[in-house]
C-alpha cells in the first residue's frame, strides 16, 4: 500500500575556500526531480525532468479495472520488483486456446517502470508474470506492445482501447 511521488531536487552544498570557513547552503534544482516511495522514502530516480508524468500504480490499477470489466479477465497477479521501480498487474481469461495441442492462456500485461528504463505499457501474452525474468520474457516476446512515454499523461480508457485493438489482431492470427 504505496504511493510513488515526485519532489524537487533539493540537497545541501558548501562554499569556501578554506575547511573551517565553509558555509552550508540549501540549493534547489527548480526542473529536476526525484521520485519515491511514499511508504520508505526510497527513490526510484534521482534525475527525473519537469517533464516527467508519474504514472500512478491507480491509474495503473485503473486500466486493470477497465480490462477486466470491458474484456471478462480476472486480476490474477500485482508485483514489484527492484524495491519497487518496476511495477506491473496481470489478468488472464478463462478461455484457453488449443493450438496443434497446446494450451495457451491468454493474459493481459500493464505496468510501467520509474527509473527511467521502460516506458508503461500494456500487452496481451501467454506468459504467466511472476518475476523479473518471466516480466522480461512476456515484454521480449510479444508481438504488440502498446506504450506510453512518461513525458504524456497516463490515460486508462486510452490504454485500454488501444489494447483491445492488439487482441482483437491476435485473436484474428489464431483463428
Amino acid at each position: 500500500d504505496w504511493e510513488v511521488k515526485k519532489s524537487k531536487v533539493r540537497f545541501t552544498g558548501y562554499y569556501g575556500h578554506q575547511e573551517a570557513a565553509y558555509t552550508p547552503v540549501n540549493i534547489t534544482i527548480p526542473d529536476r526531480f526525484v521520485i519515491y516511495r511514499d511508504d520508505t522514502l526510497d527513490y526510484l530516480t534521482t534525475d527525473a525532468s519537469d517533464q516527467y508524468h508519474v504514472h500512478t500504480i491507480g491509474k495503473l490499477c485503473e486500466a486493470m479495472q477497465l480490462v477486466c470489466h470491458s474484456g471478462g479477465y480476472r486480476m490474477n497477479t500485482i508485483g514489484s520488483i527492484r524495491n519497487g521501480k518496476e511495477v506491473w498487474f496481470m489478468a488472464s481469461t478463462e478461455n484457453d486456446r488449443n493450438i496443434a495441442g497446446e494450451k495457451f492462456k491468454r493474459n493481459v500485461l500493464i505496468g510501467t517502470s520509474y527509473d527511467q528504463t521502460k516506458r508503461s505499457f500494456s500487452l496481451c501474452s501467454d506468459v504467466a508474470t511472476v518475476c523479473s525474468n518471466t516480466l522480461n520474457y512476456a515484454l521480449d516476446t510479444a508481438d504488440d506492445i502498446f506504450r506510453v512515454s512518461h513525458r504524456e499523461k497516463y490515460n486508462p480508457e486510452l490504454v485500454v482501447g488501444d489494447l483491445q485493438q492488439v487482441e482483437k489482431a491476435q485473436n484474428k492470427t489464431l483463428e
